[in-house]
């Protein structure tokens, strides 16, 4: 028997018909606890829902027909207690489970709205309809209990950070077969439409037309972060594919080149057909994610002979005060953001973006480490260069190995995630003078010249982060002087420095044996370094030696050394 609606009911529907009058906010869940009582009272009619006023605005608000309108009331009252089942609704109207099955059209429609959540409560393989649930997403019951209808769309501004946490709710549920792929796509899709501000969200949109794409590039993206780089690429085509024959005809795809993914370079296939291949994110997409996980990202995709700026080992370096602000301003400048203005700011001029620094100086001062220093420091990797081992015997394959240098960085450029520095280190011979060539020149001078005029020509159109380090001090050349945008000298250490560096390389000195050594011996940090190592030794010898004595009498030595006159013909 059907209950008749109370006047005290009556009353609330004359509310709600009002709020636009009386300037109150509608009360959808009070709407919600109306409709599904009454719903409750008259099965699967729900044409003949006395709260038709009720039924008008909760449905404008969701931009849902009556009878759906009616069906989500029910759907929300029932999820706040536990996910719905088919049979749990069957229970609710008092009808056979098959009946129910007619619902599904118009729970489909508020799932591809994303107003209800569909879930499955099992692992196997084949699904059956006792096996699917349904619930009311928290954004949208936030949307009723406020009445802010942007709370429906979700697409609040996502960091990307937040989307990859959303993404591996999904890939969790899926994982699990709580959800099918076509659920998990929605997901996708949603996620895709709330962070399409994103630059990666936007790189994938440019790039990709299906969203199985999309969806396997930020799984890789997820499984990068996570460390799971070594997952088999079937893994993910079992998630994405119901169907074994589409499993396989997408991985023939990718491997043969032919799929969107491949052919615009958003993925790499790494191994042959016939081995077994791994996929990864193309140069593209890595600089991209760099932006978000520069501490994460390793270049997979990059140059051999790349020093991988991680693999650089912390090293504390002392210099004068002077030096210490060059080197301060040269670190920011590296720095990423700070760099990509830079870049953007000489683009709109017409200039050059590179930047091609030199540090020059007396030996053992600290410029080849420091290099090292600031490659780990801003997060870049390093392409280290001996420019003495390409003066080949061969006359003409000099110049082509220091072209291939240049050629190999751009390489670099191009598929690193950060721009690496190219490191010249002890360019001397290079940088000097050029020779005059007369009647009496004679090969090794030609080819000198020439790849001094190659360096020189690559230096005025280079594109990137160039150190350079020499130990000349009055014999650069003009030309390379004018090349260089940034110049650092580094002077020999005074002796708060030196100071500073003894108690760094040998804590067991007190200050004021420090400052008695620093004050005695004007020593390079390279020299203070092999005085270290001659204690090592000779504490070997003898572990009971005075360390202050043996000290000061092995920097006698070296002194003395020092100021001796060369072996040989003066």
């Amino acid at each position: 028997m059907r209950r008749k609606r109370s006047t005290k009911h009556q009353g609330k529907n004359n509310l709600f018909l009002n709020f636009s009058e009386t300037g109150e906010k509608p009360d959808y869940l009070s709407m919600i606890a109306s409709i599904s009582s009454e719903a409750e009272d008259i099965g699967l009619l729900f044409e003949v829902i006395p709260d038709q006023e009720s039924l008008l605005s909760l449905g404008e608000f969701l931009n849902l027909g009556l009878e759906e309108a009616a069906l989500f009331s029910v759907l929300a009252e029932l999820s706040l207690q536990e996910d719905v089942t088919l049979d749990r609704l069957a229970a609710f109207f008092k009808c056979k489970g098959v009946r129910v099955l007619s619902l599904l059209e118009k729970i489909e429609l508020m799932e591809s709205r994303f107003l209800i959540k569909r879930k499955l409560a099992t692992e196997k393989r084949r699904q059956a309809y006792r096996d699917i649930s349904f619930t009311v997403p928290k954004n949208v019951m936030e949307a009723l209990r406020t009445g802010d209808p942007r709370l429906l769309e979700n697409h609040q501004k996502l960091s990307f950070t937040a989307l990859l946490d959303l993404l591996k709710e999904a890939f969790d549920e899926r994982e699990n077969d709580q959800i099918t792929t076509v659920q998990f796509l929605r997901e996708v899709e949603d996620l895709l439409a709330q962070g399409r501000s994103l630059p990666f969200i936007q790189y994938l949109n440019a790039h990709l037309s299906k969203t199985t794409s999309k969806a396997l590039a930020l799984l890789l993206v997820l499984f990068k972060v996570s460390g799971r780089t070594d997952t088999p690429p079937e893994y993910f085509f079992g998630l994405l594919f119901p169907k074994l024959y589409d499993q396989i005809e997408f991985s023939r795809n990718l491997q043969n080149g032919r799929h969107e993914l491949v052919k615009t370079g958003v993925v790499k296939v790494i191994g042959s057909r016939n081995d077994n291949f791994q996929l990864v994110l193309g140069p593209g997409a890595y600089k991209l994610l760099f932006i978000d996980f520069p501490e994460l990202v390793t270049s997979e995709t990059g140059v051999d002979g790349l020093k991988p700026h991680k693999t650089i080992k912390e090293k504390k370096l002392y210099f004068n005060a002077e030096v210490n602000e060059r080197i301060a301003e040269l670190e920011k400048l590296l720095n990423h953001e700070e760099f990509n203005r830079y870049k953007e700011s000489a683009a709109r001029m017409g200039m050059n973006h590179g930047i091609t620094t030199i540090f020059y100086g007396t030996p053992g001062t600290g410029k080849t480490e420091l290099a090292l220093q600031i490659a780990r420091k801003t997060r870049r990797d390093l392409m280290m260069i001996d420019l003495s081992q390409t003066r080949s015997m061969w006359f003409g394959e000099s110049e082509k190995q220091v072209r291939r240098i240049f050629e190999n960085y751009r390489e670099a450029l191009k598929t690193s995630p950060a721009e690496p520095i190219l490191f010249i280190n002890e360019a001397d011979g290079l940088l000097s003078h050029r020779t005059d060539l007369g009647r009496g020149s004679h090969g090794v001078a030609h080819t000198q010249n020439l790849i001094q005029n190659i360096l020189l020509e690559e230096l005025e159109n280079f594109r990137g982060i160039l150190i350079a380090t020499t130990n000349l001090t009055g014999n650069l050349d003009k030309a390379f002087e004018r090349r260089f945008l940034l110049k650092i000298d580094f002077p020999r250490p005074d002796s708060t420095v030196r100071k500073q560096i003894w108690l760094s390389k040998l804590p067991e000195l007190s200050p004021a044996m420090a400052e008695s050594l620093a004050t005695q011996f004007d020593f390079s940090g390279g020299q203070i370094d092999n005085q270290v190592k001659q204690l090592l030794m000779k504490r070997i010898l003898n572990p009971d030696i005075d360390l202050l004595q043996t000290l000061t009498e092995s920097c006698q030595n070296e002194q003395g050394f020092s100021d001796r006159k060369r072996i040989g013909y003066q």
